[in-house]
């Protein structure tokens, strides 16, 4: 693929085919090669995917290759070749046909039995993509069997896939081929479609084709980045919905993890205030943080009333708890605050002496 970038290439038939037969192309077309001959008097399965290669642009000219296979390593090989681009569903509901002959080489031709048709649907492009799904088989109808089944295919790389329809005859000993037509995925149309046969005037499939897209594992890398960088981090269902903020800022001494899978954070105001008084500012001399009821009972005077301790009685001032600023220094707050109690205590002392 990657040589292929850069240079020219060209396929040809070798010269031990005296014959003139055909090689498959589409292997070639899958690693990128510019030029890829075969011999066009020799018709077959190889010529018709080489005319439905061919006429997406009307038979024109060269196809341009996709930008995938210009750009980048890509592995045509691997089972998943383009994780980060999504995928195409084909689902395609094949109705019925209309005036399906019988088979040319069947042993009595025209004057033979009724076809009993059923519809081959073969999906051709990567090693990956291919894969066929048939129908069931209707007996003894061939000028409008019905079969209304639905078939379903994955493509990886829908810009070189081929869908190739089959119309078969079916019989206890083998099958007869009854007609085909190629088609590339880029040209199918949503909707209600008539596929006509190749070779055939009025044999047709009535078919219905819906196009999805299938995003993959890393799919939602284009359109939903948030999502992406949650699914690969191991986030869990319940916490998919939380947000990238939620999921960088989790830390266990700031949060917890409830029984329903949600998260509650801790105030900050309680980190701001185990910070100011753990980390004091520079130049100032770290002190100790003391509760004010402590502050009080070690400073304030005590009246005994008796000579054993058991019955002594304590007398404290009721006061309120104050709120300290930030910007004050813990020392000078505690001195601050029991300056004006302190001098009203000697004086009672005073006056009771």
């Amino acid at each position: 693929m990657g040589y292929n970038q850069k240079q020219l290439t060209r396929i040809y038939p070798s010269a031990y085919r005296i014959d003139s037969s055909n090689f498959n192309p589409v292997p070639y077309w899958n690693a990128g090669i510019q030029l890829v001959a075969l011999n066009y008097q020799t018709e077959g399965r190889m010529m018709e995917l080489n005319r439905a290669k061919f006429k997406v642009n009307g038979n024109c000219g060269y196809v341009l290759k996709p930008q995938q296979m210009c750009k980048g390593v890509i592995n045509p090989f691997s089972g998943d070749p383009l994780p980060a681009s999504p995928k195409k569903q084909l689902i395609l509901k094949i109705i019925s046909g209309q005036q399906l002959p019988k088979p040319p080489d069947s042993m009595l031709g025209d004057r033979g039995e009724i076809i009993d048709p059923y519809v081959e649907v073969e999906m051709i492009g990567l090693p990956v993509d291919c894969c066929k799904e048939q129908t069931r088989v209707v007996d003894d109808n061939g000028f409008n069997p019905v079969w209304e089944e639905t078939l379903t295919f994955t493509v990886h790389m829908p810009e070189i896939a081929l869908v190739r329809f089959l119309v078969w005859d079916h019989d206890p000993i083998g099958r007869d081929f009854v007609g085909q037509r190629t088609v590339a995925f880029s040209s199918l149309l949503p909707g209600y479609r008539h596929v006509y046969l190749e070779g055939l005037t009025e044999a047709s499939i009535f078919v219905h084709i819906t196009i999805n897209e299938i995003y993959g594992k890393w799919s939602p890398l284009i359109l939903n980045p948030s999502y992406t960088i949650l699914h690969f981090l191991g986030a869990t269902k319940n916490r998919q919905f939380i947000g990238l903020k939620g999921l960088f800022t989790k830390n266990s001494k700031h949060s917890s993890v409830e029984s329903n899978g949600h998260i509650r954070k801790r105030s900050i105001g309680d980190r701001i205030l185990r910070r100011t008084a753990s980390a004091p500012a520079k130049g100032r001399k770290k002190t100790k943080m003391v509760f004010q009821e402590s502050t009080e009972s070690r400073d304030l005077p005590c009246e005994v009333s008796g000579a054993k301790e058991k019955d002594a009685v304590i007398r404290r001032t009721s006061r309120s708890l104050q709120a300290r600023p930030v910007s004050m220094p813990v020392d000078k707050f505690v001195l601050g605050a029991f300056e004006p109690s302190t001098s009203k205590d000697t004086k009672s002392n005073d006056i009771s002496s």
